[in-house]
């Protein structure tokens, strides 16, 4: 009767558990993967020691219905801090996301923050609408100065795309500048610096997964070049598809009644391939 009162449990949880899109995952520390992005938290200390998902210790997890509750406590230049991250769904592949820290005595940070971490090349990054150039050579280390928007809208070069909003304070940080191929974006806790006991952010996020990701074989013609989603594909004598080569576009059949989630784009496909391939 034990066993059996422990499997339903196991059972309920999974059906209570977090519904994410294609695409999409929460990792045991809380760290939601969008794509090729990341979205966690992080508290800094005043030596810049940054206190994230990852150094999260003693993690629980918590499965309410269309919610994931992710507790962990860390050690914060000696005083033990606690950071609750909350994700719960809120319609159709919406959700609010919220974190808190929380210190027993006050402590001084350089920075709170959400970070969305992702790798060049990084796709398009739209705040309230308008693009941001992402420079092609590492720069300086600051794309964007602290500042308040009401929406930032990632599309990442998988085809992934996800729109946070609400009102955030961001900057746009190029990490290439110690030597990490990756853009951090960073959307400040309220207190989000100075002395503080507890610091606390919420925004609404939306996750959209593309179901087609446009690929211009006609560019590459007889031999060239082309790049799906930031990879290139040399192609050394011509691109077919079902014996033809193609045009601009291509539209694939597939029976009545089938389902398919992606078309692979196989790299160095060919018919005789050399040896060692």
């Amino acid at each position: 009767m034990k066993s059996i009162f422990v499997v339903c449990l196991f059972v309920c949880g999974l059906l209570h558990a977090l519904e994410l899109p294609p695409g999409a995952a929460l990792e045991p520390n809380g760290v939601l993967k969008i794509g090729n992005a990341s979205l966690g938290f992080s508290a800094a200390t005043a030596s810049w020691g940054f206190r994230d998902n990852a150094k999260w210790q003693k993690i629980k997890t918590e499965s309410a219905q269309d919610s994931q509750t992710f507790t962990g406590e860390f050690d914060f230049a000696g005083v033990q801090g606690r950071a609750v991250e909350t994700i719960r769904k809120i319609g159709p592949n919406k959700y609010r996301v919220e974190n808190k820290f929380n210190f027993p005595s006050p402590v001084f940070a350089n920075a709170v923050f959400a970070s969305v971490t992702i790798p060049l090349p990084a796709g398009k990054l739209l705040l309230d609408g308008k693009p941001v150039v992402i420079p092609e050579a590492a720069g300086g280390a600051e794309l964007l100065s602290s500042r308040p928007v009401r929406s930032l809208q990632v599309e990442t070069p998988g085809g992934m795309s996800f729109t946070l909003s609400g009102d955030l304070r961001l900057m746009i940080q190029d990490n290439r500048k110690w030597w990490k191929n990756e853009l951090s974006i960073r959307i400040a806790h309220t207190p989000g610096s100075g002395q503080l006991s507890e610091a606390a952010t919420g925004f609404d996020l939306e996750i959209q997964s593309h179901d087609a990701l446009p690929v211009e074989f006609g560019k590459a013609g007889k031999g060239g070049e082309l790049k799906l989603a930031g990879f290139p594909f040399r192609v050394r004598e011509a691109v077919m598809i079902g014996g033809a080569s193609p045009g601009r576009s291509v539209t694939i059949e597939l029976p009545t009644g089938s389902e398919a989630r992606a078309v692979n784009l196989l790299h160095a496909a060919d018919w005789k391939l050399a040896a060692g391939w």
